[in-house]
């Protein structure tokens, strides 16, 4: 339940109650996460887009847009992510953790992967094809381990509904449903455009089904609640159903204007896949919602504090 201020955790009757017993009382995270949202989903929609750029390339030449998106949604994230700390300006000190903190790995990698992604669109520019090729995929094996490095590092005994593999499942969620339906409508017509609607649908699908695997999985693994923390976390689980449908939601009707675009593709010959544009739009506000969930998702427990009433 939601108290009357609008936080999350439990209801005031249950918290006097553990009060009152002097056991742990238990509340949700609350404040604003708007930067890692921003950080965590734009950055798996271009591992996405780099993904999606191996397959083009091997059916027509791959267009400068792809590698130069990345750079804009990898820079916006990660000025995101740097505005969100206390102290913007000490973000490079940050590395000095490398051997003990993956937020500290996530920056080493994310910065590599920005810079590979800059060499890539540098080599398309100059006309370098085979040189473009490499950097493709390095940015690809870059961009993979950037989404674990950011799923591990909210691997955290403290928060049961983090510490699970579903972190790295809803990323890569994201970067199916998000990256590839935007490599698909920045790729020109590198494919029929018909083909292209259904194979943007194809992956929409694929990523609700996958969020929904990694809901349903956190869902088993904190079934049995054994601690004051675990049962919180399975309370605020149950607490977010109805979030989950709406990004469920979100993403099918993504899909189905991919299908009725694809329909439409038969009977008007200049429709081009830019319309990818509009499902492209919602599925970006399902998985901004998936990653405001998964930050709703954290508890936070303090020990009960008794004071003398007068």
């Amino acid at each position: 339940m939601r108290n009357e201020n609008g936080a999350g955790g439990i209801d005031s009757t249950c918290a006097y109650t553990q009060l009152a017993r002097g056991d742990a009382r238990v509340e949700a995270q609350c404040r604003s996460e708007l930067p890692l949202i921003l950080f965590t989903l734009l950055c798996s929609a271009s591992v996405g887009v780099v993904g999606a750029a191996i397959p083009l390339r091997l059916i027509s030449s791959v267009s400068v847009w792809l590698p130069a998106l990345c750079l804009v949604l990898v820079f916006v994230g990660m000025v995101a992510s740097v505005v969100h700390l206390a102290k913007p300006l000490r973000a490079p000190t940050s590395l000095r953790n490398l051997a003990s903190s993956w937020l500290s790995r996530e920056i080493l990698i994310v910065s590599a992967y920005w810079g590979s992604l800059a060499v890539w669109l540098y080599a398309l520019v100059i006309g370098l094809s085979s040189v473009a090729v490499v950097l493709n995929l390095v940015s690809l094996a870059l961009g993979i381990c950037l989404v674990l490095a950011m799923a591990r590092a909210y691997k955290v005994h403290a928060q049961p509904l983090w510490f699970g593999p579903e972190s790295s499942w809803e990323l890569f969620a994201c970067s199916l449903g998000v990256g590839i339906p935007l490599a698909l409508a920045f790729s020109g017509d590198a494919l029929p455009v018909l083909i292209t609607y259904v194979l943007a649908c194809a992956a929409m699908l694929g990523a609700a089904t996958l969020y929904m695997h990694a809901d349903t999985h956190r869902a088993l693994r904190v079934a049995n609640p054994e601690t004051p923390r675990e049962h919180a976390a399975l309370d605020r689980l149950n607490e977010l159903v109805a979030r989950r449908g709406r990004v469920l939601a979100l993403l099918t009707l993504a899909s189905f204007t991919c299908l009725l675009l694809a329909a439409l593709a038969l009977f008007v010959d200049y429709l081009s896949s830019s319309g990818l544009i509009v499902p492209c739009g919602v599925s970006v506000i399902a998985f901004y919602f998936a990653r405001d969930r998964f930050y709703e998702m954290a508890v936070l427990c303090r020990p009960a504090v008794l004071r003398r009433m007068r």
